[in-house]
């Protein structure tokens, strides 16, 4: 039973990833390569994490910084 929410969290993360990415289009193109370096290393950090409730909390705060970057975008519009 373990191996399947691993595999969800796993899973769910890489949801995350792909939507900041996805956001990450929307920036302006002098910011993008500054914005994609920290998303990817704050990933990377979390890699690390093997405990199941450190990991759900670094998705939803990371679900949390996307809504923000999806305001702060949304603001420049």
């Amino acid at each position: 039973m373990a191996e399947l929410s691993v595999f969800i969290l796993k899973s769910q993360s890489l949801h995350l990833y792909r939507s900041f990415l996805r956001t990450l289009r929307e920036a302006p193109k002098d910011v993008q390569s500054e914005l994609h370096e920290q998303i990817r290393a704050a990933f990377e950090r979390a890699r690390s994490q093997r405990e199941p409730y450190a990991i759900k909390y670094t998705l939803s705060d990371g679900r949390t910084q996307l809504k923000q970057l999806n305001n702060m975008l949304a603001l420049r519009r």
